[in-house]
């Protein structure tokens, strides 16, 4: 394995150093700084001997120390690629297998000392080369990989966001009747993990923001003058209604908000509903109770948001490894809002559409 120094900057002068001599059947050779040190760093896969190795470099380009990546995880290695994965500013590895067909990604611990293995796919059948690129515009990093043989196409993995994911859809109605409750939200929450090598997550955190119809945060005094409580419960019988069959994970009797709007509702540790073992997928019902004269309230129509997570660090849905109590990553997810929620003595709204002033078009309502 050699490296070309340019010698004047033009191409035309160039200086051939060894990075290596005698590598065992070398293939798929790419650059990063592995080490963060500033210079471009070398990384190779050894079809011979089954290793990923990289090459640091001394800054000079003339003097390079051997460092392991992985060892024995492929057979006939083919391709290797140098990409940051998982957004923490280092260069991980992606390498693919000829003979068995698998791709596997190490994940640089940040100084390339340490590196932990993860199996995109195993006996895809001759997979050859790879690159990276955001292909489903999540802003997260995807793989395509090409794959001859019996398989013989080009295959899309798509990074579904890390750790965990979390889905929410608004399903507050219009209005609510004076004392009553509904549920104002679903969840699908997922644990991304490995079945027999990660631990269990849970929910640890679910934030809500509650307005006016105008944006503007309510106070503490104004969510409690209207919301009486909020629960939040495991869809236990995974039917999408909320009945006695479910599980209680949090219940808020009293709502405290933050300056800007914000209810946090903390779930004890360890909750037994609150858990999600790794490949699983659990829904959550979030359900407001409304006080006995939330109509006479001022204001007494509302809106609450599940404020998006623009980054991979979620903290509006937190999930956590449930053994150590660690922040999961998370695929980025937009924000979520009801419609105005307006409050009434039994819920209806009494609706005019102004025929009597010649049109059918404007229509306005009232709470009784």
């Amino acid at each position: 394995v050699h490296a070309y120094l340019n010698g004047v900057g033009a191409g035309g002068s160039w200086a051939d150093v060894t990075v290596k001599a005698d590598a065992a059947g070398p293939r798929g050779i790419d650059a990063a700084d592995f080490d963060k040190d500033g210079d471009i760093d070398l990384v190779f896969v050894q079809r011979d001997n089954d290793r990923i190795l990289w090459y640091a470099n001394d800054g000079t380009g003339t003097s390079w120390t051997e460092r392991t990546v992985g060892t024995g995880t492929l057979n006939d290695g083919a391709a290797v690629l140098a990409v940051d994965l998982d957004d923490d500013g280092d260069a991980d590895v992606v390498a693919t297998s000829q003979e068995d067909g698998d791709v596997v990604v190490w994940r640089n611990g940040g100084n390339g000392s340490t590196w932990v293995a993860t199996d995109v796919v195993q006996s895809l059948g001759w997979a050859w080369d790879v690159v990276a690129g955001d292909f489903s515009g999540n802003g997260l990093t995807d793989l395509v990989v090409a794959a001859g043989g019996s398989a013989d196409r080009l295959v899309w993995y798509r990074d579904v966001g890390a750790q965990a994911g979390t889905l929410a859809w608004a399903w507050a109605p219009t209005s609510i009747p004076n004392g009553q409750r509904r549920a104002a939200f679903y969840l699908v929450l997922s644990h991304r993990g490995r079945v027999g090598r990660d631990a269990a997550a849970e929910l640890a955190v679910m934030s809500l923001y509650f307005t006016d119809t105008a944006g503007a945060p309510l106070t503490s005094a104004q969510a409690n003058a209207i919301v009486s409580d909020v629960w939040l419960w495991q869809d236990t019988d995974r039917d999408m209604v909320l009945t006695g069959a479910d599980t209680l994970v949090a219940h808020v009797p009293t709502i405290t908000l933050g300056p800007e709007g914000w209810l946090d509702i903390w779930i004890p540790d360890g909750a037994a509903a609150a858990a999600i073992a790794p490949t699983v997928s659990w829904g959550y019902f979030v359900e407001v109770g409304v006080t006995a004269n939330a109509s006479t309230q001022v204001p007494n129509q509302i809106r609450i948001s599940i404020p998006d997570e623009t980054t991979r660090q979620c903290f509006v849905i937190q999930l956590e490894d449930r053994d150590h109590d660690l922040v999961l990553t998370c695929e980025p997810r937009g924000p979520v809002t009801t419609h105005a929620i307006a409050f009434g003595a039994w819920g209806g709204q009494l609706l005019s559409d102004g025929f009597e002033r010649g049109t059918t078009s404007a229509w306005s309502y009232a709470v009784p």
